[in-house]
């Protein structure tokens, strides 16, 4: 998993000048690498750690100033949820930057989308979000769901709530974000809409924010970041705020 998700990103990223910090930690834990090893089983340039790999990737990324981590992402059966590693979920509630998770479905990542919710501490990711997206050269579309469980509130509505308006003001300051004219916006269950979302637009990968710290197995805003971050079929780039 470690393997592939370094070579996607790595594809990914190809045109752009990046200096890459390759990272394998000894422990009784799997092994997370940063780079495909070399023909006799040995990772050219990789640094080798000795301790407990959510801790270390986090204090050596942290440490390197690193604009993204990446890590490798279970795969999923259909549909179904799967919690996240112990690895993964450690390194997300510690780093203090954008962690890009990435299964062995994807083979690419140019197609993303972000989700907002328009409130002013979720305007936070706009910016790391778009940088990131300058330096893939993807296409964006932003979306915001006004959570409603019953299903009573029409996309109308939902589009002159006053919390949407704030989302798609946010947006104007980021041109790869389709500065609001990519917006758009559905009403519902958050979960259910974004998962449905990603599958009729056939994204790559999706945008999210969420809260560093926390029980271990509790990474995300609240349920809905939880429940994205187990069920996405996509990668997934998580934005502290």
């Amino acid at each position: 998993m470690a393997n592939h998700a370094a070579e996607v990103a790595r594809d990914a990223t190809s045109h752009a000048a990046l200096g890459f910090r390759r990272v394998r930690v000894q422990s009784q834990v799997p092994i997370y690498v940063s780079e495909l090893a070399g023909p006799d089983g040995a990772d050219p340039g990789t640094e080798v750690l000795q301790g407990i790999p959510g801790v270390e990737i986090a204090h050596a990324a942290d440490q390197h100033g690193a604009s993204v981590v990446v890590l490798g992402r279970r795969s999923r059966p259909g549909w179904i949820p799967l919690p996240l590693g112990r690895t993964t979920d450690a390194v997300l509630r510690r780093h203090a930057g954008p962690c890009l998770m990435i299964p062995l479905e994807v083979k690419r990542l140019r197609r993303i989308v972000l989700a907002i919710d328009g409130t002013s501490r979720g305007a936070r990711m706009l910016a790391p979000t778009a940088a990131l997206i300058r330096t893939l050269a993807a296409d964006a579309v932003a979306l915001h769901v006004c959570t409603d469980d019953l299903a009573t509130v029409t996309t109308d509505e939902c589009w002159r709530d006053p919390v949407t308006e704030s989302a798609r003001a946010d947006l104007e300051a980021f041109p790869e974000l389709g500065g609001g004219k990519q917006f758009q916006v559905v009403a519902g269950p958050p979960a259910t809409r974004i998962l449905e979302f990603l599958q009729r637009h056939q994204a790559d990968l999706l945008v999210l924010g969420i809260r560093r710290g926390g029980p271990a197995g509790d990474g995300g805003s609240g349920h809905v970041g939880r429940d994205l971050l187990r069920t996405a079929p996509t990668a997934i780039l998580t934005v502290p705020i």
